[in-house]
């Protein structure tokens, strides 16, 4: 019962890293996708003024 227990505390982590990586990974994307965007938008900010 211990073993079984060990091997679902060992899945669990595995689980809780991974959906943490996806997560992390989901996060840089829209970062990422945002700091574009907000880069665009001070281009033409920047022109309009210029």
């Amino acid at each position: 019962m211990a073993d079984a227990t060990t091997e679902t505390e060992r899945f669990v982590a595995s689980l809780h890293r991974s959906l943490l990586g996806v997560l992390l990974a989901v996060v840089a994307l829209i970062g990422f996708g945002w700091f574009r965007r907000a880069a665009a938008a001070g281009e033409h900010i920047l022109l309009g003024l210029n």
